[in-house]
């Protein structure tokens, strides 16, 4: 099948389903796809992704899928954390019921979320992230354009949460926005080549923090993790402007702790946000 042929009728008799291929720990149930990019086949997930809502074949109204471009491999690990290496991999959820999807008919769905990862880019599927994405839609069976591309959506954080977004002077850890009442997302953006933007939040004992970042086209960003002196706990440093940056970091000391998020400009800059979704388990 065609993105073409699936989105115009993603009832198409060659259009099945294989279970129980990857039935790992927090990744069941996940559409997979390879050779993605350069075959074009996002058009096609997202078709499996609709019928796989509309058919009832996942749990609670949402559907995902993974398509990993030629080339490239996503090692999943035991904790269902998904490390990208190679060129480039994509997740994509559908999280309501198609607006249009029956046989002889094209597909009509709104608002696909998609994240795409970049090289040795993370994708938490145990804690699967609320922002980072950018969306796409599907009308009468014809995509939007650039499926491959776009900007994270900011102010895309936890239903119910809050988004803190910096206040500046924030380049320094003495004068770094309080995160410490745990928002669900930080947003801000890099005014300059040199910009650096500290968030101050706190960890309890055995307390874990991932942290996923989505990075506008306009700049290149990196993440760090500092403890309260200023020595880097953990980093993600992803190549190219708009890629995303993602890091965990666990708390293994007694009592709670002080630690900085710094995301420092690498290369441009520009008035359009990032957002970064926080996650404490």
């Amino acid at each position: 099948m065609t993105s073409a042929e699936a989105l115009a009728n993603p009832y198409d008799s060659r259009i099945t389903f294989t279970a129980g291929m990857f039935e790992w720990p927090h990744y069941g149930g996940i559409i997979n796809d390879s050779h993605f990019t350069a075959r074009d086949r996002m058009g096609r997930t997202m078709a499996f992704v609709a019928r796989a809502i509309k058919d009832g074949r996942t749990p609670g109204g949402k559907a995902w899928g993974v398509g990993v471009e030629e080339g490239s491999s996503l090692l999943v690990d035991r904790n269902g954390r998904a490390t990208l290496y190679g060129k480039e991999a994509f997740v994509v959820l559908g999280d309501h019921q198609p607006e249009q999807a029956s046989s002889g008919k094209p597909l009509t769905f709104s608002d696909f979320k998609i994240w795409r990862l970049g090289p040795g880019q993370s994708y938490d599927f145990d804690n699967r992230p609320s922002c980072g994405y950018y969306l796409r839609s599907v009308t009468n069976g014809v995509a939007d354009p650039d499926l491959y591309s776009g900007t994270p959506q900011s102010g895309c954080g936890a239903p119910g949460g809050t988004t803190l977004t910096e206040s500046e002077p924030n380049d320094s850890r003495t004068t770094a926005s309080d995160a410490t009442g745990n928002p669900a997302s930080l947003s801000g953006s890099m005014q300059s080549a040199g910009d650096r933007d500290y968030y101050r939040l706190t960890l309890t004992s055995g307390q874990k923090l991932t942290v996923d970042c989505g990075v506008p086209t306009a700049y290149d960003a990196d993440l760090y993790l500092l403890d309260s002196a200023g020595s880097t706990l953990t980093r993600s440093a992803n190549n190219g402007a708009g890629t995303g940056e993602a890091i965990t970091f666990a708390r293994t000391a007694a009592g709670s702790g002080t630690y900085y998020l710094d995301l420092e400009a690498y290369s441009g800059s520009g008035s359009t946000p990032y957002t970064c979704t926080l996650a404490y388990t």
